[in-house]
């Protein structure tokens, strides 16, 4: 073989197999090509691409919120966490939340308190994990009265590896108590 074939052929095959390992290695962060979706039951998701902890997959994430019962000054819903991706990830711990409205951030405590706490969660496709919410409704001392606070259009979820946030609608109200929402690990 001549040395300029030889040249050809490795660049082909050092070209081939970059372009196989760039679709195990990386996301771009692009979730464009899913769309958000609504159930019945589910008014609104966003996706979201989050690396594993420590496994090197990316758990591509349509977060959903889905309704509690709300009473005595309660509200409570269950994020719903579904994996879009086509191989098995990782997650684990508490999500950030981070409320936003018409003039940007809103007052936001999450606080880790709900039951269950954190363990690692293995999604395979198409799986889902959830976290638990709570929150006030009824406005705290020295807070006004009607609204407590300001109200928030947008809900802000970070998985806990901290990559890419998912943006959902909230149509719930003031959170009340500067923001305060009890929550608990991602679990299944």
């Amino acid at each position: 073989m001549r040395p300029q074939q030889t040249r050809r052929f490795v660049a082909i095959g050092l070209a081939a197999a970059a372009f196989a390992l760039s679709g195990c290695s990386s996301d771009s962060g692009d979730t464009s090509a899913v769309p958000p979706a609504a159930t019945d039951s589910q008014p609104a998701a966003a996706p979201s691409a989050t690396p594993a902890a420590g496994s090197g997959a990316v758990c591509k994430l349509l977060v959903n919120l889905i309704p509690g019962r709300s009473a005595g000054g309660t509200g409570s819903a269950t994020l719903k966490l579904k994996h879009i991706g086509s191989t098995s990830c990782v997650l684990q711990g508490y999500p950030s939340l981070e409320l936003s409205g018409v003039r940007g951030t809103l007052p936001t405590n999450a606080h880790q308190e709900l039951p269950p706490g954190p363990s690692q969660v293995v999604l395979a496709p198409q799986m889902q994990a959830l976290v638990n919410m709570k929150w006030t409704t009824a406005p705290a001392a020295g807070e006004p009265a009607n609204p407590c606070q300001p109200t928030a259009q947008r809900l802000l979820i970070t998985p806990p590896s901290g990559a890419n946030q998912s943006i959902i609608p909230w149509t719930y109200g003031p959170v009340c108590d500067g923001g305060h929402f009890h929550i608990s690990a991602i679990y299944q």
